[in-house]
């Protein structure tokens, strides 16, 4: 079995038909060379045995802030195997060709959409970020106590630089949210949909919703706002819809608490996993962590990676640096896997919480000056690869 990068438009072409099988999307002809310019920015591996394309899997760049800092990270999309091929350690295979791919290209961090959490979390990643759903009906549609600025509606134009400001801006409030350039705006967030944006009452654009309405519902993709008075403004402006809705249905934040100021809170709210993280190079995330810089005592970590054998060591780091050392004796040492050590310094989950369910090991005084020491913002994704 070989481990090819796909360049040739045969291969191309292959790799779009196992796409279109595996995940039940026909392609047309007329959507044919959209999609082959799609893959053209990402770098698509293979695994081929005599010629035969059997799985494959997509590596996207991105950019991704954590703790207002941007760093590298590799996007895996697109896996698929043909079904007289599964089971047979292809999909294994890309995973640790990616990673030793993104460890190359000095992505510190890797993000996926995972078809099944467990399997993926043999290979290192874990869930890291939810999405949260409300689901509301026309009787919900009050509004809360008028903001004082108003609310436009603009072309796709204005749109992309107007809500591309305001979210450049909030995504420094959490970890995870992926820069998105001017044509990531057009075609992927806005295309399709109407926006709407809040001003303050000196004009400022402090807020913004993506949004569709059919058949008597409206449907919020992103509902964005920098603070409280734009959070009740689009609200606000949601409500005005209310003659022509019967429910509108909003994906927001795991941490949006917009419900609490309804009238009525009584709503249906769901939590749902959505994207899986994996740190690929340890050394690498900790020496560009802003969070290290809080720390005057060292850390020592055993890390267990059994995939990234360059992770698989104990790490001492402190706001002086960071380095793999060989001793293996420390009483101060907190064994981690690769996993769970992701799931922390993103601010998934507390190392309290991972102490208690077995995921750190150690002592216990150390766990608990980690997370007194180590504060991470709450993780958030909008976006879908």
């Amino acid at each position: 079995m070989q481990i090819v990068r796909l360049t040739e438009e045969k291969d191309i072409l292959e790799a779009i038909k196992l796409s279109s099988y595996a995940f039940q999307n026909k392609v047309s002809e007329d959507r044919l060379e959209q999609v082959k310019r799609k893959y053209a920015g990402h770098d698509v591996f293979g695994s081929f045995e005599n010629g035969k394309l059997l799985s494959k899997l997509h590596l996207i760049s991105h950019e991704s802030m954590i703790e207002e800092t941007v760093m590298k990270m590799g996007g895996i999309a697109g896996v698929a195997t043909w079904p007289e091929e599964r089971r047979k350690g292809t999909v294994k295979k890309l995973l640790l060709h990616s990673l030793k791919t993104m460890r190359e290209n000095q992505q510190a961090i890797s993000f996926l959409h995972p078809f099944k959490i467990s399997f993926y979390r043999k290979y290192g990643w874990e869930v890291a970020f939810y999405n949260k759903s409300y689901h509301l009906q026309s009787e919900h549609l009050k509004a809360i106590k008028p903001a004082g600025g108003y609310v436009n509606r603009l072309d796709e134009t204005q749109a992309t630089k107007v809500c591309g400001t305001i979210y450049d801006t909030y995504k420094k409030s959490a970890n995870g949210l992926i820069s998105r350039s001017s044509d990531y705006w057009k075609e992927t967030v806005l295309k399709g949909y109407f926006n709407a944006v809040y001003y303050s009452e000196e004009n400022e654009p402090l807020g913004y919703l993506i949004y569709d309405v059919e058949k008597k519902k409206m449907t919020v993709t992103e509902y964005v706002y920098l603070n409280r008075e734009a959070q009740a403004g689009l609200w606000n402006f949601i409500c005005q819809h209310d003659s022509m809705l019967d429910e509108v249905s909003m994906t927001v934040s795991e941490t949006e608490d917009l419900d609490y100021r309804l009238d009525n809170p009584r709503i249906k709210q769901e939590l749902h996993p959505y994207f899986m993280a994996r740190i690929v190079d340890v050394k690498l995330f900790l020496e560009l962590y802003p969070l290290r810089n809080n720390i005057d005592q060292s850390f020592l970590i055993r890390v267990h990676d059994e995939w990234a054998e360059w992770n698989h060591a104990v790490c001492s780091f402190d706001k002086h640096g960071v380095k793999l050392v060989n001793d293996d004796a420390d009483s101060r040492i907190l064994t981690v896997d690769i996993g769970s050590l992701t799931a922390f310094l993103l601010g998934a989950r507390s190392a309290r919480f991972l102490y208690e369910t077995g995921k750190i090991s150690g002592d216990k005084h150390e766990m608990e000056r980690l997370d007194q020491t180590i504060q991470p913002k709450k993780t958030e994704l909008k976006d879908f690869f």
